[in-house]
């Protein structure tokens, strides 16, 4: 800024002394020599005193152009616009990578997903892995010990003790054989969900089913 400077250098060109200077400022010379110093500063009320008193702007006092700062300040906003205008695409472009990996994702777990809905069994047979076993499943309904040939009618119209059962036959490698009821449900849709259920907790566990 060389304030100081330019204070000393406007006192010389008004031929006035330090004390004449302090005099029509109104504080004392040492004030005066600290400003020169740059020790101290005018206040603003000041600055425009001595700009008067020496015939000058207070831009030329300070050294400001106006033109020179009206471009700084140009060239620091372009910079800041640019630098936000760069981080907006850093963030546009990591939010675009992060939908199109999370569609990549949904696209081959979907793919990979074994879709049971095609599949759908009243009866299979599965083997079970890392075990020389079969189960036989099949599902009947069952009411009152006697099995009702009308699948898609509700156990529920029927007879409230009435529901879906599935038989399962457990073949062991001796040859030794162990049946059992499942309770499915009590309509024929609760049945084919529970026993396609079953057969998919086979499938993701390693056995086959067929």
């Amino acid at each position: 800024m060389n304030l100081g400077k330019n204070i000393i250098e406007g006192r010389k060109e008004a031929k006035i002394s330090q004390e004449a200077l302090a005099e029509l400022m109104g504080v004392s010379r040492q004030t005066i020599s600290n400003w020169e110093l740059e020790e101290t500063y005018p206040t603003s009320d000041q600055l425009v005193k001595l700009a008067k008193i020496f015939k000058k702007s207070t831009d030329e006092l300070l050294n400001l152009n106006v033109k020179d700062v009206f471009l700084g300040k140009v060239e620091e906003t372009t910079k800041l616009v640019k630098k936000q205008i760069k981080f907006t695409k850093i963030l546009f472009i990591t939010i675009y990578l992060i939908i199109l990996a999370i569609l990549i994702f949904i696209t081959i777990h979907f793919l990979t997903l074994k879709d049971f809905t095609k599949e759908y069994q009243g009866t299979f047979t599965c083997d079970i892995a890392n075990d020389n076993m079969y189960k036989a499943i099949q599902v009947d309904l069952i009411i009152n010990g006697n099995s009702n040939e009308n699948k898609e009618e509700t156990a529920e119209s029927l007879n409230k003790d009435a529901f879906y059962k599935a038989l399962i036959t457990e073949v062991h490698q001796s040859g030794w054989q162990d049946e059992y009821y499942l309770n499915l449900g009590y309509s024929y849709k609760e049945a084919i969900d529970s026993l396609n259920y079953i057969k998919r907790v086979i499938l993701d566990n390693g056995g086959t089913c067929r």
